[in-house]
């Protein structure tokens, strides 16, 4: 009876539930005083939300950043009868940075394509475009930290 009770308990002990808390200033070195956003009003939410999250208030790299984004969506390709079978997404993030205190004004492009098909189904293309915009969106968003992040270490 002691042996299970303690093989049970051991199990629990030694197992976790995966849940950890985020230290949001892990690995960054920057803090952002200052965002300007152009474009893309939902792209920009997000991008803005991320990078006011991932910035460190520790940080002595103090930078503001002004970010243009265009989404552009064309047509892919088309059936024998003409319809339109998928389309081709961009996100063109364009961010322009400087650090307080530096002259220098950096910037760097961010280009994430992608293409989604249309189905029988309205709602159903606005949820393929709707995914791909949020995978593309994260992407754009990992590169601007990691950029920015490289900029403020090599700074």
């Amino acid at each position: 009876m002691n042996k299970s009770i303690i093989i049970i308990l051991l199990f629990f002990l030694t197992t976790g539930c995966g849940y950890s808390i985020k230290n949001k200033s892990y690995g960054n070195n920057f803090n952002i005083s200052e965002i300007n956003l152009s474009g893309e009003k939902k792209i920009n939410y997000k991008i803005k939300s991320k990078l006011l999250f991932a910035d460190s208030d520790l940080s002595k790299n103090i930078l503001t950043v002004d970010i243009n984004t265009i989404k552009e969506k064309t047509i892919k390709s088309k059936n024998i009868k003409n319809e339109i079978i998928s389309y081709y997404l961009t996100i063109t993030t364009k961010v322009e940075y400087s650090f307080i205190g530096k002259v220098k004004k950096n910037k760097f492009l961010i280009i994430e394509k992608g293409d989604y098909k249309v189905s029988s189904s309205r709602l159903n293309t606005l949820n393929n475009e709707k995914n791909l915009v949020k995978n593309l969106t994260d992407n754009t968003i990992d590169k601007l930290i990691s950029k920015l992040n490289s900029s403020a270490n090599d700074s």
